[in-house]
């Protein structure tokens, strides 16, 4: 079973070019993801979580968001980790989560290469832009709109220049780059 998690904001389903983009990817079809939006969630951040397999939706359900609070992250590195689709099993993650330590999330590192965190893909912030490591776990449909409209740039990044950036932005489908989800370099262990 794989998931898609859509911001829908005020009643607007955010990114859905994106997340059809990735089913299609992840199960070689399309399937109808345009939610018909209970009264109740059209106002504020709502989460729409879909979790499908290649027969179709097996079922939706729809939340308030809020965003989580992340100001420190443990480096963690697994070489066998494999994230590729979006699962609805996070086993793999959640063991490499474990061990965060006093931190708030981790920063999985893959073959001396940085991925992402076990929720988010990760921007680099420097001098000379805004980087996302060319090396995800997940290909995230946020990162993939940032990148397509030149906002982002990809690049190989080792856990070694981690320290070469001022900041790192956390983004995901429901956090956008705007909402300014920083950790500054030095809380980063």
């Amino acid at each position: 079973m794989y998931i898609e998690t859509i911001k829908i904001e005020n009643g607007i389903v955010r990114n859905l070019e994106f997340h059809n983009k990735r089913v299609i990817n992840t199960i070689g079809k399309t399937i109808n993801l345009t939610p018909d939006i209970p009264e109740e969630h059209k106002k504020g951040v709502v989460k729409y979580r879909v979790v499908y397999d290649i027969n179709g939706i097996k079922e939706i359900s729809f939340s308030p968001y809020t965003i989580k609070k992340i100001r420190t992250l443990k480096i963690v590195e697994n070489n066998d980790i494999d994230y590729s689709k979006k699962y609805e099993n996070r086993s793999s993650l959640n063991s490499l989560l474990e061990k965060k330590e006093t931190c708030d999330d981790i920063i999985i590192v893959k073959d001396g290469f940085v991925t992402d965190t076990s929720y988010c893909n990760i921007i680099f912030k420097n001098e000379k832009g805004l980087f996302t490591p060319s090396t995800p776990l997940l290909c995230g449909t946020k990162r993939a709109f940032l990148l397509k409209e030149g906002i982002i740039t990809e690049k190989d990044i080792r856990s070694e220049e981690i320290k070469e950036y001022q900041h790192i932005i956390l983004i995901n489908a429901m956090i956008e780059l705007t909402d300014n989800i920083t950790i500054d370099k030095n809380n980063i262990f």
